[in-house]
């Protein structure tokens, strides 16, 4: 196999677990993820891949906008943890078939694998069908269903919208 048929292998391997577990339609893990970027960088030894300028990563309902993406793999190229820098980073992806997306904005968005963590920073934000949650760190457990935002110079932000008296219990 060629280095960049086996780079392009790895890539997809890496990310397939990528799609945020809990939040994702189910559809989602099996379609294919697609990277564009003007640059790709890839450092086996490390673990890591970089991906530069204009980045979108899209799979199903999942879709990753930013302007530096690094993926790290550990030992065995289990993906470990993924980083996007932005002025902001925003990731969105449909929870459910019923649900509305979630979107989420960060000039810093940390993906930890092995705790099933998403973690916003600086102007972070996460809304959904009209809820909002903004602050300047906003950590989201996705197996547990938990957010929990802390400010620094500003106060935590959340929007909640009125009930809808005509939705079914």
């Amino acid at each position: 196999m060629n280095p960049i048929n086996k780079t392009r292998t790895l890539l997809l391997a890496l990310l397939l677990g990528f799609s945020f577990a809990g939040v994702a339609l189910e559809e989602d893990r099996k379609q294919p993820i697609q990277i564009e970027s003007d640059q790709a960088e890839r450092n086996e030894k490390a673990g890591t891949t970089i991906y530069m300028g204009n980045v979108e990563l899209t799979q199903g309902s999942l879709k990753m906008l930013a302007d530096r993406l690094e993926i790290y793999t550990l030992k065995g190229n289990q993906l470990e943890r993924i980083v996007a820098y932005g002025k902001p980073a925003y990731v969105e992806q449909k929870p459910e078939p019923d649900k509305a997306i979630v979107k989420a904005r960060g000039e810093i968005i940390r993906y930890f694998v092995a705790e099933e963590r998403l973690q916003l920073e600086k102007n972070a934000s996460i809304d959904q069908d009209g809820a909002m949650v903004k602050s300047n760190t906003i950590d989201y457990f996705i197996k547990d269903e938990v957010v929990k935002a802390s400010g620094s110079e500003e106060r935590v932000k959340v929007v909640i919208p009125p009930r809808d008296e005509t939705a079914k219990p």
